[in-house]
């Protein structure tokens, strides 16, 4: 309960700006770092290469993604550019009939 209050309490420090002790935090953030780091380094040849294509392919996908939808958005201006087009010839059809 001690370590709960006391968590609260320098969360709160922390939104009110009076953030109570940073070097903890900075601390934390180079110890996840290192361990980042490490295990790394402790991958084996296979696990980094999985690691590489399996980046390539999420990068290759989000180009796919954005290559879609402006397809999409040109498919539906075309669509759109139609349908005016359309109900201008058949407006002037129109007053040329009548």
């Amino acid at each position: 309960m001690e370590d709960e209050a006391k968590e609260i309490a320098e969360l709160e420090a922390q939104q009110r700006g009076e953030s109570e002790e940073p070097e903890e935090a900075e601390e934390a953030t180079k110890e996840a770092e290192a361990d980042t780091e490490t295990k790394e380094e402790t991958l084996s040849a296979e696990e980094k290469s999985f690691k590489k294509r399996y980046g390539d392919l999420r990068r290759h996908m989000q180009q796919k993604e954005k290559e879609w939808e402006k397809f999409e958005t040109y498919n539906l201006l075309k669509q759109v550019l139609f349908h005016l087009s359309l109900m201008k010839i058949l407006k002037w059809a129109k007053s040329i009939l009548m």
